[in-house]
C-alpha cells in the first residue's frame, strides 16, 4: 500500500530527540516499522492516549505519517486536529523509569495520572 509520508517538521505532532531515541529502540526491539498515536474516548478527563507499535503500512487516508530515521510516526485522522501542535517527549521518573508525555496546546484538562485528557473543541 502507498503511504503519504511527510517531513516531520510539518507534522501535526512533533517528537523530541528523547522521544525519537525511545521510539527507535522500541521499534527495533519489537521488529516493528513505526509507532501510532491516537485518542480513544475513555478515562476520567474524556480521552486517553492510544499508543500502538505498527508492523505494516496502511492506507494514507487513515492517518498522517512522518518519517524518521528508522521508523514512521503516525497520527490517525480522527485524532490529528486534537493533537495538532503537540510535542511528544519522554519524562524521566527516576527509579520508576520513563513515561511518554504529550504536551498539547489544545489540552484543557488532565487527570492526576496524566493518562486521560480533555481538549478544546
Amino acid at each position: 500500500m502507498e503511504v503519504n509520508i511527510v517531513d516531520p517538521n510539518a507534522a501535526p505532532v512533533v517528537l523530541s530527540e528523547a522521544a525519537v531515541t525511545h521510539f527507535n529502540k522500541q521499534v527495533q526491539d519489537n521488529g516493528a516499522i513505526g509507532v501510532k498515536l491516537g485518542l480513544t474516548a475513555s478515562g476520567c478527563a474524556g480521552f486517553s492516549y492510544d499508543w500502538q507499535l505498527l508492523y505494516e503500512y496502511f492506507s494514507n487516508e487513515e492517518a498522517h505519517c512522518s518519517k524518521y530515521d528508522n521508523f514512521v510516526f503516525v497520527v490517525d485522522n480522527l485524532s490529528k486536529e486534537y493533537l495538532r501542535g503537540s510535542v511528544v517527549d519522554v519524562e524521566d521518573l527516576g527509579i520508576k523509569g520513563q513515561m511518554l508525555v504529550v504536551n498539547s496546546p489544545k489540552k484543557t484538562a488532565a487527570c492526576g495520572c496524566g493518562e486521560s485528557v480533555s481538549f478544546e473543541e
